[in-house]
């Protein structure tokens, strides 16, 4: 039995989310089956989706990876935080169908400068 090809880590992709983004992702949060079909449609497609919890910092971090050796993304990540989970996922969600990050992610789409809640 052969080991899966470790991917090298390369770093976040940063997504830069406007005052407007903002307010379209909390005028239109995403329900239970809308984080089903959102982790399925991107581990089809190649992505580790995980969801994670800071005690610290009381906010959730959702977590998209390129973990698949040979894909375009491989070894990038892009993360949403916020107190609540839900609009974590409707962040991703949002960014995925609006602002688009088909493609490589090398490209440097702006920072959040660590602010966890919007």
């Amino acid at each position: 039995m052969s080991k899966a090809k470790r991917v090298e880590w390369k770093g976040f992709i940063n997504v830069y989310l406007r005052p407007n983004d903002k307010a379209a992702i909390k005028q239109n949060p995403i329900d239970d089956s809308g984080i089903i079909g959102l982790v399925e449609g991107l581990t089809n497609e190649g992505y580790k989706v995980s969801l994670t919890y800071s005690d610290r910092g009381s906010f959730y971090t959702a977590t998209v990876y390129g973990n698949t050796a040979g894909h375009i993304n491989a070894g990038y990540a892009l993360s949403i935080r916020h107190s609540d989970y839900y609009v974590a996922f409707s962040a991703l969600n949002y960014i995925f169908d609006n602002i688009g990050l088909g493609g490589g992610w090398e490209e440097n789409y702006g920072s959040t400068q660590g602010n966890n809640d919007w």
